[in-house]
């Protein structure tokens, strides 16, 4: 079967898995800049060889290897450099959630107006098994979402960081040209004196080099400043976290997961309205920054998660649910972009599984044409009843001594 231009699975190997990608988003007023690196398990089969492919048609989706980072950096025959042997690579599962969220109605027109659940006029998105973390960088990109939290395994946070910082000026910027033809609902700023929920489980870790930055020097609109951080108050510049998140049960129960709620609400209850307030950026790299966003999260998104069959030494099928029922509550809406060429038997395989606590709804046929294959299922979830998210909705910022570590 012929793919379509953009899809990577038909690219030669240095397109797909080395060069810079380019997601070009709402014809062509965003665009997100991706570094990729070789995984280990793709790079041992060209050891000797690169090839190329054609570039000579138009893609809205397209490669680039004009880049300041050279691949070279990598040890791109190291295991450590990809532990996953997937995660630095896009793949077009990533291409078509971010194209679909970002080109259709499904975040913009699905709370007409309304809050939502965090209390936000627009989500605050968590991304699970980011990889390169395109999903949330386009929807943080086109200003689709209040905050976007990027996570994936400890030993990715180095290269999602990196993402990161290639695209904090398209994420500062937004869609600028876009803006008057699209509906005003999707621009609108947060309601004032709302903030995001609260801090997240312990088992959500910010990067090691991270530092807590705090200056109340500063009252306007974001700028850079090159003598320190400057605090900001443009709830409409969306702010970006990195973290790890391991998939599965870190030690919590609900029980101690209540009492992490409850003791993080007592310390909310003691904070001033002026500290609730504070939006903090980063001067060295333009991150706007609050408080990171907990559980739970208005929007969970996830391309690409399904490789391994399911068994005891690859439980990742099961891990991924388990996470799913611990991050999302009846409220949260779910995007799922799985691509067949991984594992085809084990995404259905998750699918039937997901089916006893979620409802799946089957997106294929609201994917716009350009994007619309039929070897990526696009599905989404919604929890069907409470479960590890009978906790405590955290609001606010609490005392210095227990403020959560900006990632950047």
């Amino acid at each position: 079967m012929e793919g379509k231009d953009w899809q990577r699975f038909y690219m030669g190997y240095k397109e797909r898995f080395v060069d810079e990608c380019e997601l070009i988003l709402l014809n062509g007023a965003v665009k997100v800049s991706l570094m990729q690196a070789p995984s280990a398990k793709t790079n041992s089969k060209h050891d000797t060889t690169i090839t190329t492919c054609s570039s000579s048609k138009t893609h809205k989706y397209r490669a680039s290897s004009n880049t300041n980072f050279s691949a070279d950096s990598f040890s791109t025959n190291s295991r450590a450099n990809d532990p996953a042997l997937t995660g630095t690579t896009v793949w077009d599962g990533g291409v078509v959630l971010s194209q679909a969220l970002t080109s259709t109605g499904w975040l913009t027109e699905h709370r007409r107006g309304r809050p939502w659940p965090s209390g936000s006029m627009r989500p605050h998105c968590l991304e699970l098994g980011a990889g390169t973390g395109a999903v949330a960088l386009s929807l943080a990109a086109c200003h689709l979402a209040s905050s976007v939290t990027i996570t994936d395994i400890q030993d990715m946070i180095p290269h999602m960081e990196m993402n990161v910082r290639r695209n904090l000026e398209a994420i500062r910027a937004g869609p600028i040209t876009a803006r008057s033809a699209r509906s005003p609902r999707a621009f609108t700023s947060a309601a004032p004196g709302i903030t995001p929920p609260g801090t997240p489980a312990e088992d959500m870790k910010p990067s090691a080099s991270a530092q807590p930055i705090d200056d109340n020097t500063t009252d306007g609109r974001a700028c850079t400043n090159m003598l320190g951080p400057v605090i900001a108050k443009v709830p409409q510049i969306p702010q970006v976290y990195v973290r790890s998140l391991k998939w599965g049960p870190p030690g919590h129960d609900l029980a101690a997961l209540k009492e992490e709620a409850e003791k993080k609400k007592s310390i909310t209850s003691r904070m001033s309205q002026q500290h609730q307030q504070k939006y903090i950026i980063s001067s060295s790299h333009n991150v706007i920054q609050n408080e990171v966003p907990g559980l739970p999260y208005d929007v969970i998104v996830g391309s690409d998660l399904i490789y391994y069959t399911y068994c005891e030494e690859t439980p990742h099928t099961k891990l991924l649910l388990w996470t799913l029922e611990r991050v999302a509550t009846p409220d949260s809406l779910i995007y799922f972009a799985l691509s067949l060429h991984h594992n085809p038997d084990e995404v259905q395989h998750f699918l039937g599984l997901a089916e006893e606590k979620f409802e799946v709804t089957h997106l294929h046929d609201q994917v716009p044409d350009p994007w619309r294959v039929p070897d990526v299922i696009v599905v989404l979830l919604k929890l069907k009843e409470h479960g590890l998210n009978d906790v405590v909705l955290l609001v606010g910022k609490p005392s210095s001594e227990d403020l959560p570590t900006p990632i950047l």
